[in-house]
């Protein structure tokens, strides 16, 4: 996600490649969908182009129309256009202009969102602070800033309820919950049978995520109201036990 900081600078220098998304209830969002790929080689920026259009070439001369970039080309011995030669399989990602339009105004919001994104962070995760017996709480690295997708718990294999009884209680009472992407992928059912390697104990630490780990909402759209009936909710949870 976006926002990220460590030492005061992105941590995406630290990369090759970083990805996004604008997905409609994320940091920012380009009229509900959509993402971005970062790159730091005019190579990869070409090739991210030319995958995201279809695998098209045409994609690496930005469309363009112009008679010296379209009939310049043969394949194999058959004079062709050069806007309908495919260089590898791609994908139909383009991106749209309304997106694009909407994007550019949300990445104005961009540092205010993360702002209330933290704040409702930092209120949750000392909310929680008093129910540690029962949940394993995010910790941020010093010096470190993180710009929050969600608040993240994980419920301790000793707690005498499990993540289900937890969803149910929350979801009833409006308030959205989601499990985290996915801790151990290898036990999904669309992956679990793909060749793989795989270290002989398993991950055990990956399964302790898949079986408690969970996402409740700290969005910058959140207002004081929302923030106390997720906390009463909580409390009205733990209480029952």
């Amino acid at each position: 996600t976006l926002g990220a900081e460590i030492g005061g600078a992105s941590s995406g220098r630290y990369t090759d490649m970083s990805t996004t998304s604008f997905y409609g209830s994320h940091i920012i969002n380009c009229a509900g969908n959509g993402g971005m790929l970062c790159v730091n080689t005019d190579a990869h920026y070409d090739r991210g182009r030319l995958l995201r259009s279809w695998g098209r070439s045409s994609s690496l001369f930005v469309e363009s129309e112009k008679v010296e970039n379209r009939f310049n080309v043969e394949l194999e011995g058959i004079p062709y256009d050069a806007k309908f030669v495919f260089e590898e399989p791609g994908y139909n990602i383009e991106g749209s202009e309304l997106g694009a339009a909407f994007g550019l105004v949300q990445l104005s919001k961009l540092g205010k969102n993360i702002d209330a994104r933290t704040a409702n962070y930092t209120e949750l995760r000392a909310f929680f602070a008093q129910y540690e017996e029962y949940f394993i709480l995010p910790k941020q690295l010093p010096d470190s800033r993180t710009g929050w997708l969600a608040m993240a718990l994980t419920i301790r294999d000793s707690a005498p309820f499990i993540r289900r009884d937890l969803q149910i209680f929350l979801e009833k009472r409006n308030i959205q919950t989601r499990t985290v992407f996915t801790g151990n992928i290898l036990r999904q059912p669309g992956f679990k049978h793909q060749p793989h390697k795989a270290a002989a104990g398993g991950y055990p630490e990956a399964d302790k995520v898949m079986r408690g780990g969970m996402l409740l909402a700290c969005h910058h759209g959140l207002n004081a109201e929302q923030i106390a009936h997720i906390k009463e909710s909580v409390t009205e949870f733990i209480k029952g036990l």
